[in-house]
């Protein structure tokens, strides 16, 4: 699955105040959500970027999940920053 480049709304540090902007918890700053990372960019969790998430490429925002017995739906955007089977791809 190909990835949009990485915005401040991907980083661990990033915390939302509406759909178009967040707080930087590195600089304490206001900052666009889909502005580019800064230097101290962590990667927060999500499901597309997880080796148990399945989807079909013509739908890649949408698909399932591969470490739950059910194979639950999972967008590709969900947090998975509490998930236990969480496993990041190379």
């Amino acid at each position: 699955m190909h990835d949009a480049a990485l915005s401040h709304r991907d980083c661990l540090n990033y915390a939302p105040i509406d759909a178009a902007q967040g707080l930087c918890r590195n600089g304490e700053a206001v900052t666009a959500a889909d502005g580019e990372p800064c230097a101290r960019f962590s990667r927060l969790p999500r499901c597309r970027w997880c080796v148990q998430y399945r989807c079909d490429p013509k739908k890649a925002h949408i698909g399932t999940c591969a470490a739950s017995r059910n194979g639950f739906m999972a967008y590709a955007d969900m947090t998975a920053k509490t998930c236990a089977q969480f496993a990041a791809r190379p």
